[in-house]
């Protein structure tokens, strides 16, 4: 059994056969629909996406996804790729600095892995013939590496009002040509200089067989620069579109270009040839090729293969999934958005005949079987056994919360009506006429364990606060009776000792409230393990354990008092920000992402315990939790012997030991915990008659 839990540790959760995992209680759930970058590399195409790194198989057209959680990649949203002369795989990606990437394993370059300062935005790359690595990263900063990627020098920035270095190509003189979004630049023995006096936003360079360089720009067209000569083609001139999104010229000097829809095969003589993909709501990001076609990434639709005048759709790794939204579960399924998970793809919850409104702009599960939708026309319906039931339109307001008695009885917040109730068909409403409310513009909603209705009202600049309404009695927080609440407060949720969480948004970000009936207590990140102060959204699962969504990643805190933060630094998590959290009844966690997916942290993992430790009379008790230099263990009363054994989330053991107690030690077993690398642990104690486990933080 206990082999067993620790095998699950390593192999439960890994949702691939990645051996190098540096994650293995997390998984990633992922879209690979938005293709950022092309590398070509043989038989292979490698595709950078928001959802990860694919490996496509030109001839077998077989592909697979890596993402953070089965190749410790540095981010699921990848900017840019490039292969070197030892088939190391470069990759660029929008958080946690940049990675190497060979045989399915993945090595960082960050603050944390090296003396790079972490960067949070990776953009390009260009690789010499020596395997030096020049990467565009953070704005105005450009790295160096070479020698067995051994950090050389940070050059100098280009000039204070240039932002991004998009792509590099190589002069014969071995300097190189920076397109950036302020202009393009040379690049030589550490220094910056601007190559032509002609500023503007330069988003591709390259060079044909006759030295000449074509720069595609991202409103002024096509530029053709040779000698400090430059010709524009563009819109007034020429079939050349203004914005160009990507550029690359042929083994026959043939230059193709992409803007929009379109791919365009551009001559100078004036016969260019036009090719326009048949998407809307799209547009084409990258170009790759080689000998037989033209590979076309596009933001939404995924890889196009262009052959004979022809665009051919290349199915690769995808899961259909939406991006960001709220969580639910909907018979007994998860929601995301208006997309149910089946644990294998993604599918609209609702039939789009008959509904009202489409897209949606917020919904709420109720009773696990329907939802009430709210789009955005502002239209009020409720979505159960593929039936509409409509409700209310409202032409000049906004709906910010319901929430459900039946589907027959409801309250709902808005911007501008203050609290309705609707009840059978009739509205009471509730306004600053009517009720102590001290305005009209509501936002949060729900009800404590004593069903008593709470909810929030007002913007930082016009009186906000919190309510509580029984049905008779009214009662008004604001800043006078509490100056945590001088900002506006967007979430509000109840644990089972009816203690109120909420957090607020406005002139300053102000971490996680918690309200007592009596006192206000505020967490930050000064004062706990909140990645960031900005809070997007607050959970409390079963066991009254508060989840935290922000800004820079997730964090928990237990009824031991105890928090956990899970940022893309130290977790499998795909994105920095995250939206929206929930806990399943399996003790499943998801997070969900504005990009690079969902993130889930598995029960089976022994990170997340099903079961927080709430210690039992003969339990043990660790202490100090997290622990540093030394870790504390009160055994257990009559044990007459007992080992104690420590593994990583690897299942390796990092100590050992058996102990015979004493009268001297009074069950107190202390080790020295200083030589532990930072980290969490699975502690087991083993007595005569009874297993204990568990988790311990090193910090």
């Amino acid at each position: 059994m206990i082999m067993k839990t620790l095998l699950t540790l390593l192999f439960g959760l890994i949702i691939s056969p990645v051996l190098f995992a540096q994650y293995p209680g997390w998984e990633n759930i992922t879209n690979t629909n938005k293709v950022m970058s092309l590398c070509n590399d043989k038989d292979t195409l490698w595709i950078g996406t928001f959802g990860g790194l694919v490996k496509y198989n030109k001839k077998t057209s077989e592909s697979y996804c890596y993402n953070r959680a089965n190749a410790s990649l540095p981010t699921n949203s990848i900017r840019d790729l490039a292969k070197d002369n030892k088939d190391n795989l470069w990759i660029a990606g929008q958080y946690n600095g940049i990675g190497c990437f060979f045989k399915d394993k993945c090595k960082l370059f960050n603050e944390s892995s090296t003396s790079v300062v972490n960067d949070t935005y990776c953009k390009g790359f260009y690789i010499d013939k020596n395997d030096t690595v020049f990467i565009s990263a953070n704005k105005k900063l450009y790295r160096i590496f070479a020698n067995g990627f051994n950090y050389i020098k940070i050059g100098n920035p280009i000039m204070s009002s240039a932002d991004y270095v998009n792509t590099f190509e190589p002069m014969s003189d071995g300097s190189l040509v920076a397109s950036t979004t302020f202009g393009l630049y040379c690049y030589k023995n550490g220094t910056f200089t601007l190559m032509y006096n002609n500023r503007f936003a330069c988003n591709v360079a390259k060079f044909d067989l006759s030295g000449n360089l074509w720069v595609g720009t991202n409103s002024n067209g096509l530029y053709k620069y040779k000698n400090d000569s430059l010709t524009i083609y563009n819109s007034s001139n020429s079939v050349c579109p203004d914005k160009i999104s990507d550029c690359f010229v042929d083994k026959n000097s043939n230059v193709w270009i992409s803007s929009n829809l379109n791919l365009i095969n551009f001559k100078e003589s004036g016969n260019s040839e036009i090719y326009s993909l048949n998407l809307s709501n799209d547009f084409i990001t990258c170009l790759s090729n080689d000998d037989s076609c033209v590979w076309v990434g596009t933001y939404n639709n995924g890889l196009y293969r262009f052959k004979n005048g022809q665009f051919d759709k290349v199915p690769i790794t995808n899961q259909g999934l939406p991006v960001g939204g709220q969580l639910g579960i909907l018979n007994s399924k998860l929601q995301v958005g208006s997309s149910q998970y089946d644990g294998k793809s993604f599918n609209l919850t609702f039939d789009a005949i008959g509904l009202k409104t489409n897209p949606f702009s917020g919904i709420k599960v109720y009773n696990d079987k329907g939802i009430f939708t709210y789009g955005d026309k502002t239209i009020l319906g409720y979505f159960e056994n593929h039936t509409w039931r409509y409700y209310d339109q409202f032409t000049t307001d906004y709906i910010k919360n319901i929430v459900p008695v039946s589907p027959d009885t409801f309250w709902v917040s808005t911007t501008n009506r203050g609290l309705l109730k609707y009840e059978n068909g009739q509205v009471i409403e509730f306004n600053n006429t009517n009720s102590p409310l001290p305005n009209n513009s509501l936002w949060a909603l729900t009800f404590d364990t004593k069903n008593v209705l709470w909810g929030s009202f007002g913007y930082a600049t016009g009186t906000p606060g919190i309510f509580s309404f029984d049905g008779i009695n009214w009662h008004i927080w604001t800043a006078a009776e509490a100056p945590l609440l001088s900002n506006q407060i967007l979430n509000i949720k109840f644990d089972s000792k009816n203690n109120l969480w909420c957090n607020s948004v406005g002139n300053a970000a102000v971490g996680v409230i918690r309200f007592n009936g009596t006192n206000w207590t505020n967490y930050l990140k000064t004062n706990s393990l909140l990645p960031s102060d900005i809070i997007n959204n607050i959970f409390i699962d079963s066991h009254d354990t508060i989840w935290v969504a922000t800004s820079a990643g997730a964090a928990k805190f237990d009824r031991e008092n105890t928090w956990e933060a899970y940022t893309i630094s130290n977790s499998g998590m795909t994105f920095s920000s995250v939206l929206d959290v929930i806990r399943l009844s399996n003790g499943d966690v998801y997070f969900t992402h504005s990009y690079g997916g969902i993130s889930v942290l598995k029960s089976s993992s022994g990170i997340n315990d099903r079961i927080p430790n709430v210690p039992a009379k003969d339990d043990i008790k660790l202490y100090p939790i997290p622990a540093q230099d030394m870790l504390n263990i009160q055994i257990p009363t009559n044990c007459t012997s007992y080992k104690i054994e420590i593994y990583d989330l690897s299942t390796k053991p990092v100590y050992s030991s058996a102990w015979y107690p004493s009268t001297q030690t009074n069950g107190l077993q202390t080790i020295n915990s200083s030589s532990f690398p930072k980290g969490i642990y699975l502690l087991q104690l083993k007595t005569d008659n009874k297993i204990y486990s568990k988790k311990v933080i090193i910090r």
